[in-house]
């Protein structure tokens, strides 16, 4: 597990990777983002972890599981 000093070191390094990408390309930051998120989902597809790639996303937008979730 990593510690929230590297979980820290980590955001900054993708942060300054996104930007430079950004400018390199002039992209707007929506598009960088659709195709960021794109390729993250393709890498979890690639080894079989999209079940807790999904679950993790519910979590973090405060959504639970489907079935978890009550119509009013």
């Amino acid at each position: 597990m990593l510690t929230d000093q590297e979980l820290t070191e980590i955001s900054y390094e993708i942060d300054d990777i996104l930007s430079v990408l950004s400018t390199k390309y002039q992209i707007s930051p929506l598009s960088l983002s659709a195709i960021t998120l794109a390729r993250l989902l393709r890498l979890v597809q690639e080894v079989d972890s999209d079940g807790e790639f999904k679950a993790i996303m519910s979590s973090a937008i405060g959504m639970g599981k489907k079935e978890d979730r009550v119509l009013q």
